[in-house]
């Protein structure tokens, strides 16, 4: 007689990690950048992990100490801040990461920008239980807008003249673009295990679900 097995393979099943791991972005809405993002997915092609809506990583990833619930600090943290609004792309840069080349737009700093910076760092970090080493206070972060991620060195050399294309249009005194379209953001998103989970919409001082991220305002779907 055969040994009676367990239906379920309970022993192989995959557990849900105890503790979930976060990125903090801002979204940012950037129609020119959306566009040559486009061209580039057009001519050099761009797979899904190439390529995410314009946003600033502010943070992460991160995981946190048991029982601390994100959405509650950052709540606290962002309440008293206004919206940090106009961005500023400036020079173009290529990151070298362990997944690949990003090419990306630096920021000039502003107030704003640096106050929602320094905001979030000042909330998370008494709480991280993992974190990024450059997020150990103080925030070490450079803060930019990629146009592709992942690259390879051969389409990283495709990409960055498109981007540069993009880049000759920045009025250098303050970040316009023909046709007023200004990089602005508006809203704040927490990326929980890999997917967009929660928004703060400056404006009302609220936070929304993920489906109203892609409303009005909001970024493309992209992630």
């Amino acid at each position: 007689m055969r040994p009676r097995m367990d239906a379920g393979h309970r022993r192989f099943r995959v557990k849900e990690p105890r503790h979930p791991t976060y990125i903090v972005v801002l979204c940012v809405h950037w129609p020119a950048l959306v566009q040559v993002q486009d061209q580039v997915a057009e001519k050099v092609g761009l797979s899904h992990r190439e390529r995410y809506f314009p946003h600033v990583t502010l943070c992460g990833p991160f995981s946190l100490a048991p029982g601390v619930d994100p959405v509650s600090l950052l709540d606290r943290a962002l309440r008293p801040l206004s919206a940090p609004g106009v961005v500023h792309p400036g020079d173009l840069h290529v990151f070298e990461g362990d997944r690949g080349l990003a090419v990306s737009f630096l920021l000039r700093e502003d107030q704003e920008l640096t106050a929602c910076t320094r905001a979030i760092n000042q909330a998370l970090s008494p709480y991280f239980r993992k974190c990024n080493h450059i997020d150990i206070p103080p925030s070490q972060r450079i803060l930019h807008v990629s146009v592709a991620v992942n690259l390879t060195r051969e389409k990283g050399q495709q990409v960055l003249p498109l981007a540069r294309d993009i880049g000759r249009e920045i009025d250098p005194g303050d970040g316009a673009f023909p046709g007023d379209e200004l990089p602005r953001a508006l809203r704040l998103a927490i990326i929980r295990r890999g997917s967009l989970w929660k928004a703060y919409d400056f404006t009302r001082k609220k936070w929304i679900g993920r489906s109203g991220m892609f409303q009005a305002g909001g970024p493309a779907r992209r992630w």
